[in-house]
């Protein structure tokens, strides 16, 4: 995606750097930051580039800052929060914290309905896939420790599309927004939807996620082409990795495998599962996607004793330390 340009200006130099970094490191897909300690250089800028997004100190707001005719402008106040102006101009709590005030930044660009700039695919993401057709073999754990493995290289971003995942109860979170939510504003339109998409999702031990859907059904038909548009415009947003926790049945599973450049399958070594295996094989073949069978790395994990929720950090448990020297 283009970026857009974000102005802020803030006296507080200490303060202009915090914002700028964070914005830089995990927005840098959408916002393109420029930080201004007083009024002149910003209006000097501001004259000559477009501003998508202004936030200024609210003791350096004054009539002249609306010749800039920024997008959007928000005040910075240390004490409430609201609009004035006609609802032109917002005042937002300075104190908040940054991934807060710039959700709230991209969910309100959402809601006035402005086209943004054209997506443009700037870099194609590295795709994971962990799936198994067996049950209870630390699939998700497997998944959410190479996400978290992966963030230390670059931005990641996790997706899981199991029935229940438990994210819930896991993350004592409630999620305004979930995948299906993400698979509907793609199918309808994907103007705003890097927008939305960096809106919606949650960051866990330096990776994000998508909140999982609460509803199966409703990305269970999902075709692969949309998946893969999901992984586009997830690439236009500067993620660089994207670890898909891959449930059964998914229309388009063998669409997302064939787009993966790593597949593992964690397995057991007991009957059933072995039975399963041989049956998933089996559907590989008379699907036509035996091709996929070279591609996948079977797991077979040793007993880990005492894991921690996957919800903590995981680099340093035994399954990260097992995932570590295969990635």
């Amino acid at each position: 995606m283009e970026s857009e340009i974000l102005a802020l200006c803030d006296r507080d130099t200490d303060y202009l750097e915090k914002f700028n970094n964070y914005i830089s490191l995990k927005y840098g897909g959408i916002f393109e930051c420029h930080s201004f300690t007083d009024i002149k250089p910003l209006m000097e800028y501001g004259l000559r580039n477009e501003i998508a997004v202004l936030m200024i100190e609210d003791s350096l707001f004054t009539e002249d800052i609306k010749r800039l005719k920024a997008g959007r402008t928000y005040i910075l106040d240390e004490e409430g929060e609201g609009f004035e102006d006609n609802g032109a101009v917002k005042r937002i709590n300075r104190f908040r914290a940054v991934d807060e005030i710039i959700r709230e930044i991209l969910q309100e660009t959402c809601k006035s309905g402005s086209d943004g700039k054209k997506t443009v695919i700037s870099l194609r993401s590295h795709i994971v896939t962990v799936f198994s057709p067996v049950s209870r073999c630390l699939k998700t754990t497997v998944a959410v420790t190479l996400s978290q493995l992966l963030s230390d290289r670059g931005r990641t971003l996790y997706i899981n599309t199991e029935s229940f995942s438990g994210f819930n109860q896991l993350f004592m979170k409630k999620y305004e927004n979930d995948l299906s939510d993400a698979l509907f504003y793609l199918k309808s339109s994907r103007a705003n939807f890097a927008y939305r998409l960096q809106g919606m999702v949650t960051s866990s031990q330096g990776y994000d996620y998508i909140p999982p859907a609460m509803l199966p059904a409703d990305i269970y038909p999902t075709e692969g082409e949309v998946w893969t548009g999901l992984f586009d415009e997830a690439s236009g947003c500067g993620y660089e990795y994207i670890v898909i926790d891959m449930g059964s049945s998914l229309t388009g599973m063998f669409e997302i495998m064939k787009r993966s450049e790593k597949i593992f399958m964690p397995v057991r070594s007991d009957t059933v599962s072995k039975a399963k295996l041989t049956q998933f094989e089996a559907l590989l073949h008379i699907s036509g996607n035996e091709e996929l069978i070279a591609s996948i790395e079977r797991l077979q994990l040793p007993y880990f004793e005492g894991l921690p929720s996957i919800a903590a950090d995981l680099r340093m448990t035994g399954v990260g330390i097992f995932m570590a020297g295969r990635i």
